[in-house]
């Protein structure tokens, strides 16, 4: 069953790569959404999938490509948005 998953990631997370890191992971496991910049530093990440493919975006969200640094991921259910149907970088 699909789940929709909103993760907020605080940190070092702009301008080292970390959007495409998410692309990568998220293409990889099957996990449909988007991945965007905010205006405060962090980053959002809209994901779509099972409970197992969540658990392994989140982990790898956590761990960042290497010059980022994550000091906390905020995480909140959301609703399953239909119109996705791949992962996409968000400008």
């Amino acid at each position: 069953m699909k789940k929709a998953k909103k993760y907020i990631v605080k940190g070092r997370v702009q301008g080292v790569g970390f959007r495409y890191f998410t692309n990568h992971i998220a293409n990889r496991i099957g996990v449909y959404g988007y991945v965007k910049n905010l205006w405060d530093g962090s980053v959002e990440v809209y994901a779509i999938g099972t409970e197992q493919q969540l658990v392994t975006l989140k982990t790898g969200l956590s761990k960042g490509p290497s010059y980022s640094y994550v000091e906390k991921i905020i995480e909140e259910e959301d609703s399953v948005n239909p119109d996705y149907y791949n992962f996409s970088v968000k400008f």
